[in-house]
């Protein structure tokens, strides 16, 4: 939240791994930047001439930290319980920028989901990305009622590398050579869905 494109737009947040710091931007291994990026493409508002501006800077965020560490069970508990702190905290749209590398999702998924759903609070999903290994989509953009979000080239045409298929996408955004905020004030380039996802998530938030 301290970097020159996103001062004041963090505006709460909250640690539901237990390794993070209470306001949820303690950066969490294994991509430290990752969240910061998401941020950015969502709710960026730049630094005067330069730097990061999102399709809806004006936008709020929360910052909501969870660990994909042990990859067990643990994971799905903290996302569900990551839903449920920002339905609780009034959020509009919850952006997820992650896959898990199966279509199904766990009971605690179904609770939380659907009391964001019954909140009218929008959920949008990254599709996943073939070049990081993910061949079909996987949940959280597997679930009804998630706008999952796939990956198109500058040339409009699906990304071979930073999107993956599947019937359950929506819409398509931008995957390729996107300009992301990284911690510490820097600024580089990135692929994949979960910067297609942010995109789409700050159109609905002018929506």
């Amino acid at each position: 939240g301290d970097h020159p494109d996103l001062t004041g737009q963090v505006v709460g947040g909250a640690d539901m791994s237990g390794i993070g710091s209470a306001d949820g931007q303690k950066l969490l291994t294994p991509e430290k930047d990752h969240g910061t990026k998401v941020a950015s493409l969502a709710a960026g508002h730049g630094d005067g001439s330069r730097g990061v501006k999102g399709t809806a800077p004006d936008a709020k965020l929360l910052s909501i930290s969870v660990s994909f560490d042990r990859g067990d069970s643990t994971t799905d508990q903290q996302i569900a319980d990551g839903v449920n702190w920002a339905v609780d905290h009034d959020a509009d749209i919850i952006v997820m920028s992650f896959v898990m590398n199966r279509p199904w999702w766990t009971p605690e998924w179904d609770e939380a989901f659907l009391k964001a759903e019954e909140a009218g609070v929008l959920i949008v999903a990254a599709a996943g990305n073939r070049g990081s290994g993910t061949d079909s989509i996987g949940a959280p953009a597997t679930i009804p009622g998630v706008l999952a979000v796939g990956g198109v080239s500058r040339t409009g045409t699906v990304s071979s590398f930073a999107s993956t298929p599947g019937s359950t996408i929506g819409v398509v955004a931008p995957s390729e050579r996107l300009p992301g905020s990284t911690p510490g004030g820097g600024r580089e380039f990135w692929n994949g869905t979960s910067g297609a996802a942010p995109i789409v998530a700050g159109i609905a938030a002018l929506v």
